[in-house]
């Protein structure tokens, strides 16, 4: 019984210690893919303002949105998968949390 207790703590620990480094990094580096997109929006804008490219907005907004739904079969093995893994994740994912909202 004291083995499985470690086991879980143990597991619980490192999926924050993980969650935590994945979140900051993720928000920073989203704050570097946000600044790169707006420019990047803005140099296209411009382009388009001047004439240099044309943008097709029916192509565009069809391919935004034409997302598709994930399976049943997906949805059930990610459950699947957490369920297995509850206090990995469970943890990971606070974990995730505090390091974006810390970033």
């Amino acid at each position: 019984m004291q083995d499985l207790i470690g086991s879980v703590l143990a597991s619980m620990g490192v999926g924050f210690l993980f969650g935590f480094s994945l979140g900051y990094f993720s928000k920073k580096m989203l704050k570097i893919l946000l600044l790169f997109i707006g420019f990047l929006l803005g140099i296209l804008i411009l382009f388009e303002f001047y004439g240099i490219i044309t943008v097709n907005y029916e192509k565009l907004a069809e391919i935004f949105l034409g997302i598709k739904t994930p399976s049943y079969n997906f949805i059930e093995q990610l459950k699947d998968f957490l369920w297995n893994r509850l206090p990995f994740a469970a943890s990971f994912f606070t974990g995730f949390y505090f390091g974006f909202k810390k970033g």
